[in-house]
């Protein structure tokens, strides 16, 4: 094929081609058609359901404010210093974690042994109550603070909602204590139970290291007794003991009370007693306030008994109306009174004085209450030690008869005398024994005599 030929075909398939009718266009997809919207229902009236009603989804804790809260088991705190420590009240927002994270608050004070708690909701359906049961550690002793600077006890009480005068003795809140004093003496500090007697137990809170002695005692506020007798009374009982106060103010009772009652000083007190370090010795330094109180005298005296022999009685006791109230010689008369019944015969007599003071008059009263009992009679009278010679000379010089009233003292007054007089050149060890027969209200009395018998003494006098 020549050229020619060539370019005629080609221009014939073009002229062709464009001859062709166009291809119609293909129309395009209608989109699916939305489904028309939802004309909105008419709303119901909204009604709230339970909240119990509608469970929680999933993993989700319900959250509502407390409605009411119920303390029960609680003795010492009240539901105030409770609901403190546990941060929970009525209107806080609550959950289970919530009611957990209370209880925890609490065991950890160490001041209850167990907290139980159950919740549930409210009638509203939109609240819950709760119920807290809790047993608290026990027992509960007073608590002291030793060595320590002012301010310690104000600083426990703003610390701790459960503050007062007595704390249980348990290992948590002693620590939790211990702490809370650290921080405010910023020394180490040691809490511990102590005691003053097996009955007066208390929790110690001191700082930490030995427990010092008393070095010196030093006393202010007295005028009627010098300080220099008050302390010769005590330094003999008081110095070099560990210092508590308990103990030494029982020392004061003792040792210094007296002096003031022998003076009529009935009402001394002793309001104030410190402490401070020694600076010559390792010790503590202690000083007393004194409030000697105003001199009270003797009043009426009255005695109360049957059959008594009250002129007998009081010119023993040898106290009167108008006399200083010296209640040491009140005590030693009231004394003589009843060995002036027992050597009648009654000797379980009993008397005891009671005092009626009268503050506005200075002026005490007595009413000396005498109970004498049943009197006893001599019955017989034993001898051992002695030989045959010897015997009837002592039975001679005795001189309680059978029938009379049996007086106590008598024997060993009686044995006295024998040695006194030297009846015997040689007179060993001797002692006198009684034998009461209650029933028949009679005594016997049985007279040992040691060496005299064995050695055989010589028989020197015999004094009727």
């Amino acid at each position: 094929m020549n050229l020619r030929a060539l370019a005629i075909g080609l221009l014939a398939g073009q002229l062709w081609a464009v001859a062709q009718p166009a291809p119609a266009k293909a129309k395009p997809r209608p989109a699916a058609a939305k489904p028309a919207a939802a004309k909105p229902a008419a709303k119901a009236p909204a009604v709230a359901k339970p909240v119990a009603e509608q469970p929680p989804a999933p993993g989700e804790i319900r959250e509502f404010p407390v409605a009411a809260i119920k303390l029960e088991g609680n003795n010492t705190y009240t539901a105030e210093q409770i609901l403190a420590v546990a941060q929970l009240g009525v209107g806080a927002m609550a959950n289970k974690p919530t009611f957990e994270a209370a209880r925890d608050r609490l065991l950890a004070t160490g001041a209850f042994d167990r907290v139980d708690y159950i919740y549930f909701t409210a009638s509203d359906g939109k609240s819950y109550d709760a119920t807290f049961t809790v047993v608290e550690a026990t027992p509960f002793y007073p608590f002291r603070l030793e060595e320590l600077p002012a301010g310690v006890e104000a600083y426990l009480k703003s610390k701790d909602p459960l503050f007062g005068p007595k704390i249980p003795a348990t290992k948590e809140k002693v620590a939790v204590w211990t702490k809370l004093i650290q921080e405010k003496a910023g020394v180490p500090v040691v809490g511990k139970v102590d005691a003053d007697s097996p009955n007066n137990l208390y929790v110690m809170f001191r700082p930490a290291g030995s427990a010092p002695s008393v070095a010196e005692i030093k006393f202010t506020g007295n005028s009627v007794i010098p300080s220099a007798a008050l302390r010769n009374s005590i330094n003999g009982v008081a110095i070099g003991t560990i210092y508590n106060e308990t103990h030494f103010r029982q020392l004061l009772a003792t040792a210094i009370k007296p002096m003031y009652e022998e003076r009529g000083r009935l009402r001394v007190t002793f309001p104030k007693v410190t402490t401070e370090r020694s600076r010559d010795v390792n010790g503590l330094n202690v000083l007393v306030t004194v409030d000697e109180g105003e001199s009270f005298m003797l009043g009426d005296i009255r005695i109360q008994g049957r059959q008594l022999p009250e002129a007998d009685l009081m010119r023993a006791a040898d106290f009167r109306q108008g006399d200083i109230a010296n209640m040491t010689a009140v005590a030693e008369g009231v004394e003589r009174m009843r060995n002036v019944l027992r050597r009648l015969g009654y000797i379980g007599a009993v008397a005891t004085p009671d005092r009626l003071v009268n503050d506005q008059k200075k002026v005490i009263d007595l009413v000396i209450d005498i109970d004498q009992g049943d009197q006893f009679m001599m019955r017989a009278l034993k001898v051992e030690g002695l030989d045959i010679e010897s015997e009837p000379v002592i039975r001679k010089m005795w001189g309680l008869k059978e029938g009379k009233p049996f007086n106590p003292e008598y024997p060993d007054v009686f044995l006295n005398r024998v040695r006194a007089d030297q009846v015997f050149e040689e007179l060993g060890e001797t002692r006198s024994g009684v034998t009461i027969d209650r029933a028949a209200k009679t005594v016997d009395v049985t007279l040992f005599f040691g060496r005299a018998a064995k050695s055989k003494s010589v028989l020197k006098s015999a004094k009727p």
